[in-house]
């Protein structure tokens, strides 16, 4: 479950929601930052990898453009809080 920056939740919403999932028997926490996972993924290795499977060129020429296409992050609020590649 995600809180930060996410209308409608809160840091007390947050710590309510670990106070019932302790009281119902979770005690491990795992904490993953993946916002730029896939910008750190090394592109070229990925398509070689994905060529030895896809036989379609036009097919892996699409998946390049995706890799490299910028995403706009929304700040809830209608503007953008970043671009990313």
């Amino acid at each position: 479950h995600q809180y930060a920056y996410r209308p409608e939740r809160s840091a007390l919403g947050a710590v309510r929601h670990v106070h019932r999932l302790l009281n119902t028997g979770y005690t491990e926490v795992v904490d993953a930052d993946l916002s730029d996972y896939f910008g750190s993924v090394p592109h070229a290795e990925l398509m070689r990898c994905l060529a030895r499977r896809i036989v379609d060129r036009h097919l892996l020429a699409l998946i390049k453009q995706w890799l490299v296409m910028p995403v706009d992050e929304d700040d809830g609020r209608g503007g953008t809080k970043r671009t990313t590649t």
